[in-house]
């Protein structure tokens, strides 16, 4: 099959519209809009990790699940075998036969099925897509923002995916008219073993592995882990997400983060002032988190303290033993306690 669409004998929309009444008059329903996002790719020339990408499914849902039984509900449907190679001139032919009649009755059920909630995502450009004022305006407008942050949250089949994308194809087009290109990078927490979520680094390692792969850079998370987020922060997430955040907006590098972070010019310096005052006005427990951090091995306090210092998350319980909950602390307040 050839990847130019200068190639393709039938438009996409009569293609789509021969294939869906085949499946209605067969299965009663219409296609789903995935099926919908393969039927479009597949009469494109695409290959299926470039229609997973493209819609943001992993190439294997794609290439193992919904396009082989796509293909088998074509062939029944067609009542000829249909395949992603000859898929083109299937429907080619088929509608060079002419539409069929319609009738009041099948123009009835057609128009109940349309109003169903949506299942899948619906491509950008489909004239199914409802837009839902003012949630997608408002939603580009953070898109605009700098370290924008949205949440969107909604039963099953509500269309959250389908507004993802747009908000993704918006931010493209944003980004090409003030700075140039953007990249964006659509992951699914699905692709990830169940075993990922057992552990927050653990997670977080492979979040930035997958977000490498869709941007296609270099794979050096174990080359950094290890020297800075995994040491020095210990998966705390606050202390990760400042880190992610200034890192992303350039405003210092890698290094001068690691040679800043546990001092009053860094950036995790409110952090570490909001705890040194707690500590500060209970002498106490500044003298039992001292002997923490100076000690080479965990070490058992009075359970109060050690009950507290774990409450404001400045160490981690092992049994009856204490350990500093991460570097930063150590190397912060070491010093700084010394004097009270």
């Amino acid at each position: 099959m050839q990847n130019s669409s200068e190639a393709q004998p039938i438009p996409f929309d009569a293609a789509l519209k021969v294939a869906d009444a085949a499946v209605v008059a067969q299965t009663s329903r219409h296609l789903k809009n995935i099926e919908v996002a393969v039927l479009r790719g597949a009469l494109l020339g695409h290959r299926y990790d470039q229609i997973a990408e493209e819609n943001g499914y992993a190439p294997e849902y794609i290439k193992h699940d919904v396009g082989p039984k796509l293909w088998q509900l074509l062939s029944l449907s067609l009542g000829e075998k249909v395949s992603k190679t000859n898929l083109m001139a299937v429907l080619a032919q088929r509608a060079s036969q002419g539409p069929d009649i319609e009738t009041p009755a099948s123009s009835q059920r057609i128009s109940v099925a349309e109003l169903e909630a949506p299942i899948g995502l619906v491509p950008l450009g489909s004239p199914l897509y409802v837009e839902r004022p003012p949630v997608e305006t408002r939603c580009y407008d953070e898109i605009r923002r700098s370290g924008a942050l949205i949440r969107i949250k909604a039963p099953s089949q509500m269309g959250k995916t389908s507004l993802m994308v747009r908000i993704l194809d918006q931010a493209k087009h944003v980004g090409s008219e003030n700075t140039g290109e953007v990249q964006t990078a659509p992951l699914s927490l699905q692709q990830a073993d169940k075993a990922v979520f057992s552990d927050l680094a653990r997670f977080l390692r492979w979040f930035c592995a997958a977000i490498a792969r869709r941007l296609k850079l270099p794979h050096r998370v174990e080359e950094f882990w290890s020297e800075t987020f995994g040491s020095k922060s210990n998966g705390h997430p606050y202390l990760l997400q400042q880190a992610l955040y200034h890192l992303a907006q350039q405003s210092l590098t890698l290094e001068q983060l690691i040679e800043s972070a546990a001092t009053d010019a860094g950036i995790y310096r409110n952090h570490l002032h909001r705890h040194l005052q707690n500590l500060q006005e209970h002498p106490p427990l500044a003298a039992a988190y001292h002997q923490a951090i100076q000690a080479s091995a965990p070490i058992e306090l009075e359970t109060l303290s050690a009950f507290q210092l774990h409450s404001m998350g400045l160490v981690t319980l092992q049994g009856n033993q204490v350990t500093p909950s991460c570097e930063l602390y150590g190397r912060y307040f070491s010093d700084r306690l010394v004097a009270l």
